[in-house]
């Protein structure tokens, strides 16, 4: 359990580095992001111990507006498909997308559920 829990808690420091990351980026676009669930929860510091929840991915939304700029800035500056696209869309959220050398997909949402 202590691997795991030792694991866990690299992992998400290098995913909140990662969301620091990503929003530097969106706001320099005067773009603004509201990151939620397990990437959320650890930015608004919920957790005693950022190895208490495991996080996946990085999932954010944004308003109307700002939804196809944040698509196009995050796709020039080289996050990309994950996989073909098994939907049609519009769905939940953007198909997931994912930069090399970055520990985290990132799912963009277009309203919440």
């Amino acid at each position: 359990m202590e691997y795991i829990t030792n694991s866990n808690r690299d992992r998400n420091t290098q995913i909140l580095q990662q969301a620091q990351e990503l929003n530097s980026l969106l706001l320099a676009n005067n773009i603004r992001a509201i990151f939620l669930k397990g990437t959320g929860n650890l930015l608004a510091g919920l957790y005693k111990d950022i190895a208490e929840r495991m996080v996946g991915d990085i999932d954010f939304i944004f308003s109307k507006e700002d939804y196809p700029k944040a698509v196009i800035v995050l796709t020039k500056n080289g996050y990309s498909f994950v996989e073909k696209i098994p939907y049609d869309l519009p769905f939940r959220h953007y198909p997931r997308l994912k930069k090399k050398d970055r520990i985290a997909g990132i799912e963009i949402h277009m309203r919440l559920y």
